[in-house]
């Protein structure tokens, strides 16, 4: 059995497992609660058990949904109170709790970062095990804080990085308290030095959820040096989150004067401005971190918002096809990296993480991802032939080619890496070679699209336009919907003059839906200069009959030039 509990009532979960025939383990979770979280115990009327009881909580205007409840696993009843993760939503708007009796009762504005007892039809109490306790008597610390914390002894012989050290790896222990106790300390003694500034703040605004003293210990090092962009662009974070929108956007333009091209501060720097309803500065917030970060999802969403709120329907259609595009990319990478956190040493996690990195187009840290796998000891073909297709698409044929050899030096019947071999010979001119390891590809794999369509295109670059021909009609049978091998069909069909089989073939892709520009546009070319080819041997209506058809697949503001030669040749027709 298996019981979930938070355990030390610090806001996140811990795991006691009953061991078969052994004694129980507690699995104590001591760094899940860096970000935000609210746990209500509940308790009905006349003491009456809560369980199935139905708790909606608003944050940023989103309802979480919790229900009460203690039974999860075998012969276990794990802790009935309601936890919710914040992320990193500085307040809740309220609560609605709907008690088994029916009732339904509201807690506006709860705070957050502790236990709240919520019994039923009775205003809502700070749970005693979690309650902050009073400040310490006598003479206040150089960092005000609003809970006491243990006192840790000043060591005469550390300099001021030393403390810095230490209070981040106890920081990102998650031992927050004692981070804290040392920070206090150290600035006791370095009362100037920025960068212990910027730890405490840090502890207080992440680890400990005390925004104002977080706002005060940063403001106060902006004070003494104003050209450190960290602590400009933390006091920024820390202003939004405590709805100070005017105060975070004097930090987040402090920090874009100290770094302009940062998108993560133009992106927040937008959200301040949405704060006060400034849509057009909005705006332009979120789409300079948009250009600065094209594969980061969030400026996208809030800029579709923004455009919304101001009425333009067509760009906030756009952006969010853009966001909806990027979104699922961005999850997957994040998993991956929450992997790779809990088993930096495990080679597959990397492997993937450099698929999502690749998919998401963002090359350099796709190839170092894959990288890592291979040093660690994933040599396999597969993700040899994954990192020689990065290199490949950042241009390095030359360093792809050897990568694609050892793969096959592995795996000889590895179609993918056969195909990229033959790409990276036609990368560093040696057709022979691409059209060799592109046509071993079709042997070991013959329904492979990519490989007919560039074979095709590499056989019409060796004027061998009928070989192009066969394999540019099987792509389109393997996939009628794929643009690229219509296309290429259609033009190869008109460049070798069969242009009434290219516009049939063309008919048929527009018939399945297929915008096939590049192509309509060859077909016309092809047809006006036959038109023009009939003209000057006499053949008038020959030359108004091709005429009419490349008007027929021209857009109609386009048609003009067009016309004016068919009036010339239709007045030439005996």
């Amino acid at each position: 059995g298996a019981v979930f509990c938070d355990y030390d009532n610090d806001g996140d979960l811990d795991l006691v497992v009953n061991n078969l025939n052994d004694r129980p383990s507690l699995l104590r979770n001591d760094g899940g609660n860096r970000h935000n979280w609210l746990g209500l115990e509940l308790v009905g009327a006349g003491g009456r058990p809560a369980e199935g009881a139905e708790v909606t909580l608003w944050v940023d205007g989103h309802p979480l949904v919790r229900s009460a409840k203690r039974g999860y696993g075998y012969l276990s009843a794990s802790d009935g109170r309601v936890l919710f993760g914040l992320g990193a939503a500085g307040q809740v708007e309220k609560l609605e709790i709907r008690w088994p009796s029916g009732r339904v009762q509201e807690v506006p504005a709860p705070p957050i970062r502790r236990y709240l007892v919520l019994r039923e039809g009775e205003a809502a109490a700070p749970a005693g095990y979690s309650a902050p306790r009073a400040p310490p008597s006598g003479a206040p610390p150089p960092v005000a804080l609003a809970e006491p914390v243990a006192e840790v002894a000043l060591d005469p012989d550390w300099p001021a990085h030393r403390y810095y050290e230490r209070a981040t790896a106890l920081y990102g222990q998650g031992r927050y308290r004692e981070a804290m106790a040392l920070l206090q300390s150290a600035l006791s003694r370095y009362p100037h030095n920025t960068r212990l500034h910027y730890a405490a703040g840090v502890t207080l605004y992440s680890g400990l959820g005390r925004y104002g003293e977080a706002a005060q210990v940063l403001e106060r090092a902006v004070a003494r040096d104003s050209s450190v962009v960290e602590v400009a662009r933390l006091l920024g974070v820390v202003q939004l989150h405590r709805n100070q929108p005017e105060q975070a956007i004097a930090a987040f333009e402090r920090a874009l004067a100290l770094e302009p091209a940062d998108w993560d501060t133009h992106y927040r720097l937008g959200l301040a401005h949405n704060h006060l309803d400034r849509g057009e500065m909005a705006v332009a917030a979120f789409a300079r971190a948009a250009e600065l970060a094209p594969t980061e999802p969030m400026p996208y969403l809030h800029l579709a918002r923004a455009y919304e709120r101001l009425g333009r329907g067509q760009a906030a259609a756009e952006a969010l096809r853009r966001f909806e595009a990027l979104q699922p990319h961005k999850q997957e990478i994040d998993r991956y990296r929450q992997a790779i956190r809990a088993n930096p040493g495990h080679p597959a996690a990397h492997a993937k993480l450099g698929l999502a990195l690749a998919e998401a187009g963002r090359l350099e840290e796709a190839q170092q991802a894959l990288e890592q796998a291979l040093e660690r000891g994933l040599d396999e073909a597969d993700t040899r032939t994954n990192l020689a297709n990065i290199l490949l698409r950042r241009g390095a044929a030359e360093a792809a080619l050897r990568h694609y050899r050892r793969a096959l030096a592995a795996d000889e019947d590895l179609a993918e890496a056969h195909y990229g071999l033959g790409m990276a010979h036609h990368a560093l001119a040696a057709p022979a070679e691409a059209l060799a390891a592109l046509r071993r590809a079709l042997v070991l794999r013959p329904d492979f699209l990519r490989a007919h369509i560039n074979l095709g295109v590499l056989l019409e670059e060796q004027n061998r336009p009928g070989e192009a021909l066969d394999h540019f009609r099987c792509a389109v049978e393997l996939a009628p919907g794929d643009a690229r091998a219509g296309s290429n069909l259609v033009i190869a069909l008109a460049r070798s003059g069969r242009v009434d089989e290219a516009r049939r073939e063309l008919d048929r892709a527009t018939a399945r839906e297929l915008d096939l520009p590049l192509a309509r546009k060859t077909l016309v070319r092809t047809l006006m200069a036959l038109a023009g080819t009939r003209a000057r041997e006499g053949g008038w209506t020959a030359a108004v009959a091709r005429q009419r058809q490349a008007i027929e697949l021209t857009p109609a503001p386009l048609q003009g030039p067009l016309l004016e030669q068919l009036a010339e040749y239709q007045s030439n027709v005996p």
